[in-house]
């Protein structure tokens, strides 16, 4: 082999070497960024669980509200319209209920 021809090859070899280099960092770099992600989108599933959890905890608060503002309303202490109340407080709850366990589903799939 030749002078030139050694060079060549040792030219070769650390562009070689330097590709691989890149192309290492680059594998680093993408999965960093996907264990990120899978965090990012864990942390959601999580605080989207924790959201469902205080959404039925008022939910059973707006039931036992309701029994208290009935007893009260028997005995007269309250008018229809706090029954009324108390009834629409329920809803609103069921309302949230049914919305936050739509977003700990979605939350849910993505991890």
């Amino acid at each position: 082999m030749s002078y030139a021809g050694n060079k060549s090859d040792t030219l070769d070899a650390e562009n070689f070497a330097v590709d691989l280099q890149l192309e290492i960092a680059k594998l680093e770099s993408i999965s960093r960024e996907l264990n990120l992600e899978i965090r990012t989108v864990y942390q959601q599933w999580v605080k989207a669980k924790d959201s469902l959890e205080q959404a039925e905890r008022n939910l059973e608060r707006s039931y036992e509200n309701k029994k208290l503002v009935e007893t009260q309303k028997q005995i007269g202490q309250v008018s229809e319209y706090e029954l009324l109340e108390a009834e629409a407080l329920i809803q609103r709850s069921l309302w949230k209920v049914e919305a936050v366990r739509i977003e700990e589903e979605k939350a849910r799939i993505s991890v």
